[in-house]
């Protein structure tokens, strides 16, 4: 793999980074990454973590604060400048499809209050940038056509609803108070992301990794399904891409932008190339389904390649393949969780980002 271009990403050296949800899958990836980079994160979560923690192993440099952001927005105020913030990467949300149906209330006010108390944040504080990420399941997608940034927004579940919803509020925002101003908001919405590390409930690669740790079966309901699945480290790339635009105040970057890979491969394929790398996976195909779950999700990302330069690094079947590689490390003991994810950072082409002082990533 080729290396990534570094003076592209040297603007987030010494840069004070705001990260939301920094204790969550994504989340724990980017402050590493930010990290690598010799950005300054700041990081403020509730206090929830997955089990085994992620973020425990990989965020050895920075700030925690732990506060419900659906609460209010002074506290985010006083900090972003405290601190002098230079950028607001917002993560934080209630992030499973299932949960929202189980809790519909809470997941509003996650997704929906706490990304306006970001917002509200943002427009009172002394920050320039900010980018929000939402999901590829705010679309409507009723008939499963391939989807670009101007598609219909909506949900059936609450969960995705709930994603629509806080796209709608960014988009107030940005037109109401951002437009003419000196304020740079994007977001970006990525699709099936995958990797190391997620323990999360109800997720296809968790519950593959968990029944296989316990000798089990896991029941598969639609193994037909296609998503647009693509590596963590490839969303995160797009999206430090999209910041940098904002950081460099490019009006084009205030936007909302898809990052996903070219294609899809469904539920079954992903099963068939992971027993390539795991075969001791067993499963079973179940004939209820849900009926809320689209058979297909596609993006499309010609904006995202356009405007930023930006595609998938690493192709549907290698991102499968890497996924249950690090799984089966951690779980066979050979390397740490943190490990794991430098090799991955270093083999995705970060290789010579890091700073002096944290040297996690090989020279050469």
């Amino acid at each position: 793999m080729d290396k990534i271009d570094r003076e592209c990403l040297e603007i987030f050296r010494n840069k004070k980074i705001l990260l939301t949800g920094h204790t969550g899958f994504k989340g724990s990836w980017m402050h590493l990454l930010l990290n690598t980079l010799g950005a300054q994160v700041i990081g403020v979560s509730d206090e929830q973590k997955t089990s085994p923690s992620l973020h425990q192993e990989l965020s050895s440099n920075g700030e925690n604060h732990f506060l419900n952001l659906s609460n209010s927005s002074s506290f985010l105020i006083d900090l972003i400048n405290k601190k002098s913030v230079d950028l607001i990467i917002h993560f934080a949300g209630q992030a499973l499809v299932k949960k929202s149906l189980k809790d519909p209330v809470s997941t509003f006010k996650s997704n929906t209050l706490g990304t306006l108390h970001v917002l509200e944040a943002f427009r009172l504080s002394s920050c320039k940038a900010a980018l929000i990420i939402t999901s590829d399941k705010c679309y409507k997608n009723a008939d499963g056509q391939v989807l670009k940034e101007g598609a219909v927004l909506g949900g059936d579940d609450p969960y995705s609803a709930s994603k629509a919803a806080a796209e709608i509020i960014c988009h107030s925002y940005q037109e109401s108070y951002f437009k003419n101003q000196d304020k740079f908001l994007g977001r970006a919405r990525a699709g099936n992301v995958i990797g190391g590390g997620d323990w999360s409930d109800d997720r296809l690669i968790p519950d593959l990794v968990r029944s296989i740790d316990g000798n089990k079966v896991v029941p598969i309901r639609m193994p037909y399904a296609t998503r647009p699945w693509q590596h963590v480290l490839d969303a995160l790339f797009g999206y430090l891409l999209l910041s940098k635009e904002l950081l460099v105040e490019n009006k084009e970057a205030c936007e909302a932008f898809n990052f996903g890979p070219v294609g899809n491969i469904s539920v079954l394929e992903v099963l068939d190339i992971w027993k390539k790398v795991w075969p001791q996976l067993n499963f079973k195909i179940e004939t209820e389904t849900n009926s809320l779950e689209k058979a297909i999700l596609q993006l499309d990302t010609e904006k995202a390649q356009r405007i930023l330069s930006w595609s998938c690094r690493w192709n549907l079947e290698e991102t499968v393949k890497r996924t249950a590689s690090w799984y089966q490390s951690f779980y066979q003991g050979e390397k740490s969780a943190r490990e794991l994810c430098l090799a991955d950072i270093r083999n995705y082409g970060f290789t010579n980002t890091a700073t002096s002082d944290e040297k996690i990533i090989d020279r050469e």
